[in-house]
């Protein structure tokens, strides 16, 4: 019948929540990272073009020397001289070679890296060098002979004009050895109309320049290439290696792939190429990606962490709690997740501290505090002002479970939901429910309320083996009358549990008006009808029973509901019964049980008057028996010391609810039908009654002392049960515990 709490609405609302607290700083760190991986590539771009344009500036720098001393050896006097001078002969152009040789060995400091500088003047058929003068077949036979992988057309070159032109040469060092080396001619004088008059030749050490850009590559693992204007490779670091061009713009080397940086010198209009692996470049920018996928997987990894200790951590004593909330009848009786069931436990024991509040007619509590505010603070909402007070009783079979009661009754209460807003009061015993009725204007508002409560109760006996008795109070105008009406639902189930049954009991079906009462039968009455059946008396008794009677049919004013009739015969049985029981005799009177209780079902009064007449004749020859046979008994002091020494202990063991007769006079050392006829012939009552009369007494203190519950009350008293209680209250004081309590208070 109960639903269950659904698990994991707190734990997925946490995760998500935990989860966004994860997510923000990782989504950061990704953000973080994805822009560092920009920066750090195009800081690698920015680094490699850097590299090319340093060493653009270093190639520049070193040039800068060969376009110095191409410039002097241009403008020297000596230059400009021979220049204008015919064909060589043995005079003064002899004289101006030689000094012109001379001065070039100043000019070899000029050259940085570059092992060999020349003049050639067509006209004079001869090439000059520092200090020394070739014809021109033995210059190049000399320094430029032709080899198996390169040969030079040195005689084609000079003869043409060049302005800085370089071209890829092999020359003889000054130790014999075969030199790769750059060749760079400039053409005398520099007028595009004048005859080639000289031209001045250069040649560049290519293992220097090679040396000063491997120094800057090293650590790059970069290649080098320098071409001149033409697209001939002048100067590189591959040894024997021509790149391919792929399609992409990038070159492969033995399967390598290579980026290309260009960059062009200011002098010789040399081109510098820098290829960089891509190995390089992608090596650099996978290594910062793992860092951040490691980064990622790390602040994943520690979330799921984090989330995992968290929810551990205060997930688990939520869930201990609504579990324990809900095992101790907390639990709503639906589908209800975790959020909804913690703001039903938390707000159930305000809303039934609110109810209290209304029953007991306090209007407000503190400063502002009304009914009005908490309702509303509450979020109640009551649809009508029409209110009715439901007191629910309930009782354990002996095939019920233990606990069945408390765990039944949350749904028991969401049965009558449909027909009202329910507010349950307290827990104490008996439950009380304040209803708000949806439809009070309907005639049949009470009696579909108690079918309803019977049919629940009558589902829940043969279910769960527990009895409920309920009452209903008459329905209400307004808040400030339900303690009214919790007075009229305490009267209806107090003589419930005179009439028994399950058909719950309406204050209405009373007919009582405020200051009436449900039927005639005094204790005067009662005392006198017992007296009657244990002296064996019939006509006394008779006579008694048709005063009551009479008394319960006054002309003019309503007879007794059925209801008050069956609980007029109820008590008038049980008063019969509970003499003939307190007569000592061995006589069995147990036939008589059965007509009493069947005229406890009967809402007719005559046939009720008729049948008790019936068992009061009864009853009068069960008791006449047994006193015939009484012996006579003896009225001494020393009998008279004896009950004393009784009545002492039954002030002092009232409050065992195991006391009767049979203990007591075990207790004494007697047969129970001895002592109570030995007790009534010296106290002119029975022991019962003198034990009911001290437990009455007692209660009547704790009634005006205290403010325990009836429940409480008889069980301090050493009652059984409250039906008992409730019973003997009334035939001992003439009233009820709870009106008895009012009238003190």
């Amino acid at each position: 019948m109960a639903g269950s709490v659904k698990r994991g609405s707190i734990r997925l609302t946490w995760i998500a929540s935990y989860a966004a607290l994860v997510a923000v700083p990782t989504l950061v760190f990704l953000l973080v990272s994805w822009t560092t991986s920009k920066v750090m590539e195009d800081q690698l771009a920015e680094s490699n073009g850097t590299l090319v344009a340093l060493m653009g500036r270093e190639i520049d720098g070193k040039l800068e020397y060969v376009g110095r001393l191409l410039n002097d050896l241009t403008w020297d006097p000596l230059t400009q001289a021979l220049m204008n001078q015919p064909v060589l002969g043995d005079g003064p152009q002899r004289f101006d070679m030689v000094r012109l040789s001379d001065n070039m060995s100043h000019y070899a400091g000029y050259s940085r890296f570059g092992d060999l500088f020349f003049v050639h003047f067509p006209q004079l058929g001869g090439v000059l060098l520092p200090r020394a003068y070739y014809r021109f077949d033995r210059f190049q036979t000399t320094y430029f002979p032709s080899t198996a992988d390169r040969s030079l057309d040195l005689s084609a070159l000079l003869g043409r004009r060049q302005d800085g032109t370089s071209t890829p040469v092999v020359y003889v060092d000054a130790l014999s050895h075969l030199k790769k080396a750059v060749l760079v001619l400039k053409t005398l004088p520099p007028s595009p109309s004048s005859p080639v008059m000289a031209t001045i030749g250069v040649v560049i050490n290519t293992d220097a320049v090679i040396d000063s850009l491997h120094s800057a590559i090293r650590a790059s693992r970069s290649e080098v290439r320098i071409v001149n204007d033409k697209g001939d490779v002048i100067l590189t670091t591959l040894e024997g290696e021509v790149p391919e061009r792929n399609p992409e713009g990038s070159w492969k080397i033995h399967g390598e792939s290579y980026t290309v940086l260009q960059r062009r010198t200011h002098l010789l209009g040399w081109t510098v190429q820098l290829l960089v692996p891509d190995l390089i470049i992608k090596g650099k920018l996978l290594v910062t990606q793992l860092v951040i996928a490691v980064g990622f997987l790390a602040c994943v990894g520690f979330g799921a962490w984090l989330i995992v200790y968290l929810l551990r951590r205060n997930y688990g004593p939520v869930r201990r709690l609504i579990d324990s909330l809900a095992a101790g009848g907390v639990q709503p009786w639906d589908q209800s997740d975790e959020f909804a069931f913690i703001g039903r436990a938390v707000s159930r024991p305000l809303r039934e501290a609110l109810a209290g509040r209304i029953l007991r007619g306090q209007t407000a509590q503190g400063p502002g505090l009304s009914w009005e505010d908490s309702l509303a603070a509450l979020d109640i909402v009551f649809s009508t002002s029409c209110f009715v007070v439901v007191l629910i009783h309930t009782e354990e079979t002996t095939g019920a479970r233990p606990g069945s009661a408390a765990r039944i009754l949350p749904g028991f209460v969401a049965t009558l939901e449909p027909l009202a807003t329910v507010l349950k009061g307290p827990e104490d015993p008996p439950l009380t429910l304040l209803l708000n009725l949806h439809e009070p204007d309907r005639p049949q508002a009470i009696s579909d309320l108690q079918d309803r409560l019977a049919a629940a109760g009558q589902t829940l006996e043969v279910q769960e083996g527990v009895k409920i008795l309920s009452a209903v109070s008459a329905v209400v105008g307004e808040l400030a009358a339900v303690p009214l009406a919790l007075r009229q639902a305490q009267t209806a189930l107090e003589y419930s549990f005179v009439v028994g049954g399950t058909h719950p009991l309406a204050w209405t079906e009373l007919h009582l008006g405020p200051s009436a009462v449900l039927y005639h039968f005094d204790l005067e009455d009662e005392s006198r009808l017992m007296t009657a059946v244990k002296a064996g008396d019939p006509g006394a008794a008779l006579a008694i029973l048709d005063k009551v009677f009479a008394e319960n049919r006054i002309p003019g004013v309503p007879p007794p509901s059925p209801q008050a009739v069956r609980c007029l015969a109820w008590d008038l049985g049980t008063s019969l019964l509970k003499a003939l029981a307190e007569v000592p005799g061995e006589d069995n009177f147990s036939g008589l049980f059965d007509p009493v209780s069947a005229l406890a079902q009967n809402p007719q009064l005559e046939r009720v008057h008729q049948g008790l007449a019936d068992i009061a004749r009864e009853a009068c020859a069960v008791a006449a028996r047994r006193n015939s046979a009484r012996t006579t008994q003896l009225k001494s002091d020393a009998s008279r010391q004896f009950l004393s020494q009784v009545c002492t202990y039954l002030e002092q063991q009232f409050r065992d609810p195991n006391l009767n007769l049979a203990k007591v006079a075990e207790t004494q050392g007697l047969t129970p039908s001895y002592l109570s006829r030995l007790f009534r012939e010296n106290r002119e009552e029975g022991l019962l009654d003198y034990l009911a009369r001290i437990r009455i007494e007692s209660a009547k203190i704790l009634l005006t002392t205290t403010a325990g519950n009836l429940q409480e009350i008889g069980t301090a008293t050493g009652f059984t049960d409250v039906k008992t209680f409730i019973r003997t209250f009334r035939k001992v004081s003439g009233t009820t515990p709870g009106k008895y309590r009012e009238t003190v208070r």
